[in-house]
């Protein structure tokens, strides 16, 4: 009986997942394709343009924000996105921590919200981390075409337990890079015309939000822009992270 409240409830959480990716122009979907195109326009990407790595990212940071301030997601998540492909450790941690209301305890308190949840000290004050990090890293390796020199540093991100893919593909045409396999990378490709699923039925079909038959990319046809992601659920996590 156990397991089946478990696997409910987590076909309930995934259905909720999807709900926020629907296309429809409603408050309950802040990831679908009209919330993404609204706030493409204040990037200068009108309907139907071409959505680039640094713009998407930037698109899914506001649209996260945007999400939680109106109440639509819980604030559990920060996009942080690096700047000239440097990220600083520092910034990171400002982003997912917030200063303790009690400055003067000096109990080693456990967050409510999570129990892996630590706290890290600077110099000026304590802090504690209450969020997960997504970690965008926007990048141009090469001119018009990738340098086949980065190719390996590629494959060596994707190796990283805390990573998350790759936006980029080949000119004018975005996938998302979820590994490679050989001199391959392997990718899943949004491009294929589909019915719109209603997703405010109480059950709704689910099957095609997921591929079952990923594509293969060749470095030497990739475009020089892409974006790499890493999810790091906490500050251990981050540290691991660094290390690598």
């Amino acid at each position: 009986m156990r397991n089946g409240n478990r696997i409910n409830r987590r076909a309930q959480l995934y259905t909720d997942i999807i709900r926020l990716f629907g296309d429809f122009p409603h408050p309950k979907c802040p990831f679908g394709i009209h919330k993404i195109t609204e706030l493409g326009t204040s990037h200068g990407i009108r309907p139907g343009d071409f959505f680039g790595p640094v713009s998407a990212a930037h698109c899914l940071k506001e649209a996260v924000q945007a999400a939680v301030e109106a109440k639509q997601i819980p604030e559990i998540l920060r996009i942080y996105i690096s700047q000239d492909a440097i990220i600083y450790r520092e910034d990171v941690t400002n982003l997912c921590s917030q200063p303790l209301l009690d400055h003067n305890s000096n109990v080693n308190k456990k967050s409510s919200f999570s129990p892996s949840i630590e706290y890290v000290t600077t110099e000026n004050h304590t802090k504690r981390w209450v969020t997960s990090a997504l970690i965008l890293v926007p990048l141009r390796l090469g001119l018009n075409e990738l340098d086949l020199i980065y190719e390996d540093n590629l494959k060596e991100a994707l190796k990283l337990p805390q990573t998350v893919g790759i936006i980029g593909g080949s000119p004018r045409h975005a996938v998302y890079i979820i590994g490679f396999q050989d001199d391959n990378f392997i990718d899943l490709d949004p491009h294929f015309i589909q019915t719109s699923v209603n997703v405010f039925e109480n059950s709704f079909d689910t099957s095609s939000y997921s591929c079952s038959s990923p594509k293969i990319l060749t470095a030497k046809k990739m475009d020089p822009n892409c974006t790499l992601g890493f999810f790091c659920r906490d500050r251990a996590d981050f540290e691991m992270f660094c290390a690598q």
